[in-house]
């Protein structure tokens, strides 16, 4: 995973994949937040795309950048048991307000 938590190293492997989340949701339970500004969703019977802008962060974050926007895209397949995300992309742009 190349993502918001480590992304220039990356995170290889499950086990290192699950050690990213508890940092995460400390980070939410003290007041991050997520406000969606933007989503976009093209369907077909069995696959799908998804993409959407959204603001993240704490209060003094998004304070100090109040334009910066997270990138979200997913890529969807339908199966027998319904719909998996079979891509998922999240980035923040590199620009601040600051």
């Amino acid at each position: 995973m190349f993502d918001v938590p480590s992304a220039e190293e990356g995170v290889r492997g499950l086990d290192a994949y699950r050690a990213v989340w508890p940092d995460l949701l400390d980070w939410v339970r003290a007041g991050a937040r997520f406000e969606l500004v933007e989503l976009n969703v093209i369907a077909g019977h069995d696959v799908a795309c998804a993409w959407a802008l959204l603001r993240c962060g704490s209060d003094d974050e998004l304070q100090l950048a109040p334009s910066r926007r997270l990138r979200l895209t997913f890529g969807l397949r339908r199966d027998e048991d319904g719909w998996r995300v079979t891509h998922e992309h999240h980035s923040f742009t590199h620009g601040c307000d600051g």
